[in-house]
């Protein structure tokens, strides 16, 4: 059963004083637009893209011959009142010749890929957060609408015990007991009402919304039979090749192997080349040479960013192995997770939600024919009540553990 005009009218609610808001003045989405609608405008994701955008200047850095061309022009007479035809150009570069530069590029190439791997990581436990907030507000609005039928056949019994009482038929007890279940399905109804408010604005915050916006959450809360749930051992393959921390991890390897290896070639010197055109006087005729330099790794033969990138290697290898194994650990737990969610979703289908709003019907024929004292009719009244929305309890766990089980995967991203 879907409550969603209970859902809307507890929201707006609480959202505008207690005062029921306008049916244009709620926002309805489907899990698929509230996706959209966080991609596009949330805080959060706008935030990862541009880290994103940082970080992919940064790879391009990296990948940047770091040594500029130079030229100096040399005028000793300038300001001499004699001849200023005296003067000495220079123009130099300096060389990476050792292969350098085809390691910078490759640093580049993998730098850019950790970053797109880092923001595919980061949308992807982003949605498990949207999808998360999304569920919550389905079931909270669902036990709402349960709560809320509940105070009503509470009231509904307790105006007839009353009744009764005035004609003798029942004790002052007994309406004491009809009085007391009405007050606290009175108070369950508006408690849950806190419980709304709160996983409405948590949905609202994670899309980038104002935390007052009323939502509508149209969920099909009673979906078909899902998919058979596959075997670990498949999903645990799927997920090496899918996880994007994985990718970044592979990435963030080759990166350091190639820093490691730039750091030995730049103990080779590199070679300095100028062109130099000079002239004596305006007399003179004009010399073109070349200029050879050379320097000699006596006193820095970069020791610091050797030993640095040997240990970046290391660093790296060991934090990959861990991500293999955090993967691992997240699919295998996420995986029982969903199975045991699964079956505690069919217990509830098939033995409790079912026969809980059968028996509300019964329990009020039993009672009006007198086959059932007053007391017993309240305990198990609330009882039925209870039982169907820990029900939806249950439906957001599962919700979520498939969820987790998804993202531990990396299908959502």
């Amino acid at each position: 059963m879907i409550a969603a005009l209970a859902g809307i009218q507890l929201i707006a609610m609480l959202s505008a004083g207690f005062t029921p808001a306008p049916f244009q003045d709620t926002l309805s989405l489907s899990l698929a637009e509230a996706r959209e609608m966080a991609r596009s405008q949330a805080p959060r994701a706008l935030a990862a893209e541009a880290r994103l955008d940082a970080a992919r200047g940064a790879a391009r850095t990296a990948a940047t011959y770091p040594y500029n061309p130079r030229a100096e022009v040399k005028t000793p007479e300038l300001f001499s009142t004699g001849s200023r035809g005296h003067y000495e150009a220079i123009f130099s570069q300096e060389l990476e010749w050792a292969g350098q530069i085809g390691l910078r590029r490759s640093i580049g190439r993998s730098s850019d890929a950790a970053a797109a791997a880092d923001h595919s990581d980061e949308m992807r436990l982003f949605f498990a957060d949207v999808d998360g907030a999304y569920h919550s507000v389905v079931a909270a609005s669902e036990k709402a609408a349960v709560y809320q039928e509940g105070a009503r056949l509470t009231r509904a019994l307790r105006d007839a015990v009353a009744v009764q009482l005035r004609e003798g038929q029942v004790s002052a007890l007994e309406a004491n007991l009809a009085e007391i279940q009405a007050a606290r399905s009175e108070a369950a109804m508006l408690a849950v009402r806190a419980e709304v408010a709160s996983a409405s604005a948590a949905l609202a915050r994670i899309l980038g919304l104002e935390p007052t916006t009323p939502i509508r959450a149209e969920a099909l809360a009673s979906p078909s039979s899902p998919p058979p749930l596959e075997a670990l051992d498949a999903l645990l393959a799927e997920a090496a090749q899918r996880r994007p921390d994985l990718r970044a991890s592979e990435a963030r390897l080759e990166e350091a192997e190639r820093v490691s290896s730039l750091a030995g070639r730049r103990v080779i010197p590199n070679l300095g080349l100028a062109a130099v055109v000079s002239r004596a006087g305006q007399l003179s005729p004009t010399e073109f040479g070349l200029r050879v330099s050379l320097g000699f790794p006596l006193w820095d033969r970069n020791q610091g960013p050797r030993q640095q990138g040997t240990a970046l290697v290391r660093l790296q290898t060991h934090e990959r192995r861990d991500a293999e194994l955090r993967v691992s650990a997240e699919v295998s737990v996420a995986w029982e997770r969903v199975r045991s969610a699964r079956e505690s979703m069919t217990l509830y289908e098939t033995r409790v939600l079912g026969q809980a709003r059968a028996n509300r019907g019964l329990l009020e024929r039993a009672r009006a024919e007198g086959r059932i004292d007053l007391p017993t009719m309240l305990v198990l009244q609330s009882q039925l009540i209870e039982a169907e929305v820990a029900y939806w309890d249950v439906w957001r766990e599962a919700r979520l553990a498939e969820t987790a089980l998804e993202v531990a995967v990396g299908r959502i991203s």
